[in-house]
């Protein structure tokens, strides 16, 4: 390559990664504020996408040997790693190794799934109530209640596909009042809506002290991984739940596509 055409090839490097880093640094400024505006919300349901572009970005300053530029990027990455994983995981399960119980969980569409009170089996352990919490006009969420002779434990399900911005703040809340309602260990798995990152969703996790068990899945149950699809299907539970594994199944004919949750109980955890 001539002299000439080298430093036109630098100088476009250059532009890419500066205007790069001006966007993702306005960004970062922006999604510092927990606005509650379409502009918020549509940053924080990419937020996950952008900060793998700035990954990208800081390998390709250093492929490039644009040192200043990789110290940049680093330090909004930093910032990006701190704010996600500040409510979720990022790549990596949440396990717990002193489990005495485990059990499958599967979840698909769910008006794919049939309409049967008990989410599904859990061994050594019995129903006792099942049922459904109403939480808005739109949405509700499918509870199923276990017991064993020393444990016991709640399984709900949720669906807040299409849920709007204006409507979030009473479905969440009316959520964490459920879930202060029960004196058991709680298992709500399902489609969130909106991340885990998200103002409401993170309030919900605050005021009941659950957390996110499984890494990001960027499933929409049309496609196991699908780059762009926002993060909204999660494991939420307190410190008791693991999970050791999660798996997809693609659709069939016979088959809705479904996300398996390999679940970690401790059913009695030391106080």
């Amino acid at each position: 390559m001539g002299y000439f055409s080298q430093k036109k090839k630098q100088r476009r490097e250059n532009m890419f990664i500066a205007v790069s880093l001006i966007i993702l640094g306005i960004i970062a400024v922006v999604n510092s504020f927990d606005g509650i505006g379409n502009l918020s919300f549509f940053i924080k349901n990419y937020f996950f996408q952008l900060y793998l572009f700035n990954l990208f970005i800081l390998i390709f300053a250093l492929y490039c040997r644009k040192i200043l530029f990789a110290i940049l990027s680093l330090v909004l990455l930093l910032f990006g790693y701190a704010y996600i994983s500040s409510a979720s995981n990022i790549f990596i399960n949440t396990k717990v190794d002193a489990a005495d119980k485990t059990f499958l969980l599967n979840y698909s569409e769910p008006q794919k799934q049939a309409d049967a009170g008990v989410l599904t089996e859990i061994p050594d352990m019995t129903v006792e109530s099942y049922g459904k919490v109403k939480l808005s006009s739109r949405y509700s969420a499918r509870y199923t209640a276990y017991r064993s002779e020393n444990s016991r434990l709640t399984l709900v399900r949720v669906d807040f596909s299409g849920i709007e911005i204006s409507e979030q703040k009473g479905v969440f809340d009316n959520l964490a009042e459920f879930v202060s309602l029960r004196d058991e260990p709680l298992v709500i798995y399902g489609d969130f809506g909106t991340p885990a990152w998200s103002p409401y969703f993170k309030d919900f996790l605050h005021q009941t002290s659950l957390e996110i068990r499984n890494r990001i899945i960027l499933s929409d149950l049309r496609g196991f991984f699908k780059l762009f699809n926002v993060p909204v299907i999660n494991v939420v539970a307190y410190n008791n739940i693991g999970i050791s594994e999660i798996s997809g199944v693609s659709a069939t004919e016979k088959q809705p596509e479904t996300i398996t949750f390999n679940i970690q109980y401790l059913s009695n955890p030391q106080k």
